[in-house]
């Protein structure tokens, strides 16, 4: 079976995405930047802070909040039943459709959460070995003088990569005029890319446990002063046939 990567950004807790009640317990989230999920050494993940706010409540010690790699949503297991509401933007990076819900033991967000993009297919021409994501690059100036004298100035070792995608469908890629479920590539960049955050590519999304399955870098157009339109990095596969797209995605390697 095909290996199918997972996309997750960094994205910043604070006040407009870090409140939510418990029945009657207002809970606020602990500030500052996160991903959705984390890696199994970490304890800093949106979801973990959820839980562990929760557990604070009389009654919900054995909250669970989890992320399903295999359907992409988070579900919120509570102890004991109750409502909970979210703020909108809380409700949007957890992938939760609305932001009240009727007392009950077990919530399941219907949507994917906003900072993480699944496409459905595998990459078309990279490995899917994270140990053997990035590419080596280097910025030497060579060059020859007028009268044939050749110089060289060294330059810096950094590391890329260019994960591609062939004939993905529609929904996969482009945000549609209506009934959007953050699916698609165009919102994320909007969301992610166009911020400049700081994204992590699981290869696999099935072996997602620790820093040994993802790489972490930066969306980037080498050279450009900025990022550029979404058009440059997706385009139909047949070009008067608008069902399956493709897509490539630049990175940079965070060092």
């Amino acid at each position: 079976m095909a290996q199918i990567p997972e996309l997750r950004s960094q994205f910043t807790v604070g006040a407009d995405n870090n409140s939510m009640n418990v029945g009657v317990n207002v809970l606020t989230l602990t500030s500052g930047t996160k991903y959705t999920v984390g890696a199994t050494d970490e304890a800093n993940a949106l979801i973990d802070d959820v839980q562990t706010q929760i557990r604070t409540i009389s009654g919900q010690d054995s909250t669970n909040v989890t992320y399903s790699a295999t359907t992409g949503r988070v579900t919120i297991a509570l102890t004991t039943f109750a409502t909970i509401n979210m703020e909108a933007n809380l409700a949007a990076a957890l992938g939760f459709s609305a932001t009240d819900y009727a007392s009950d033991g077990r919530f399941a967000g219907e949507r994917c959460p906003m900072h993480i993009w699944r496409p459905t297919r595998g990459m078309s021409d990279h490995s899917v070995d994270a140990n053997v994501f990035w590419s080596p690059r280097s910025s030497p100036i060579a060059g020859r003088s007028i009268d044939g004298t050749t110089y060289s100035r060294k330059g810096s070792k950094v590391y890329d990569a260019v994960i591609a995608f062939d004939k993905l469908p529609e929904a996969d890629v482009v945000t549609p005029s209506s009934g959007t479920i953050r699916r698609d590539l165009q919102a994320w960049y909007e969301e992610v890319a166009c911020e400049g955050s700081l994204i992590r590519v699981y290869p696999d999304r099935t072996a997602a446990a620790n820093s040994d399955h993802w790489r972490e870098g930066l969306w980037y157009e080498d050279g450009a002063e900025e990022l550029g339109a979404f058009v440059d990095y997706a385009s139909r596969h047949v070009q008067r046939w608008q069902s399956l797209w493709d897509v490539e995605i630049p990175l940079m390697k965070k060092v």
